[in-house]
């Protein structure tokens, strides 16, 4: 974790308890010739809405301004991470045990590097989902990258 990301997670702990929202990722990145600081979060009961969103930007912003931790310019996006969003830490995948997500592998399981299913499973070594009900374990360190899928028959159907 860069030290820019660790500084803005420590700023933003006492306003996510206040406003009751969990923090699920931080990006500092360049683009281009510019540099974007995005926030992502989230809340167990409800979706985050915009209006949260943009409270949490204007709260955030002023504490930046005021303390200086960014040594250039950069842009500020704070929002939520999406109905497919990426699942990048253990605790993603525990949180999202029963959901349908999408993994990309670095090598080959069972012939595929890209692997679709419900996620039945998650521990600090491996994943386990189900597809097709087939069971299938995913170490870890295989993971490219994971995120969930949106189902939208299971949706229609209530789920």
């Amino acid at each position: 974790m860069s030290k820019v990301v660790n500084t803005v997670s420590r700023i933003l702990e006492p306003m996510l308890a206040e406003m009751d929202l969990l923090l699920y990722d931080i990006e500092y990145v360049k683009e281009a010739d510019n540099w974007a600081l995005r926030v992502f979060i989230d809340n167990e009961e409800e979706k985050v809405s915009l209006e949260r969103c943009e409270e949490l930007s204007k709260k955030l912003s002023k504490e930046l301004d005021r303390i200086n931790p960014i040594d250039r310019a950069y842009i500020l996006e704070v929002s939520s991470p999406g109905l497919e969003r990426p699942l990048k830490t253990l605790e993603h995948y525990r949180r999202f045990k029963g959901r349908k997500i999408r993994i990309k592998t670095y090598g080959s399981i069972d012939g595929k590097k890209v692997l679709e299913g419900k996620l039945m499973e998650a521990d600090k070594d491996k994943i386990k989902i189900e597809i097709e009900e087939e069971e299938i374990i995913i170490p870890f360190n295989k993971i490219a990258s994971g995120k969930l899928v949106f189902d939208f028959n299971a949706r229609l159907a209530g789920e």
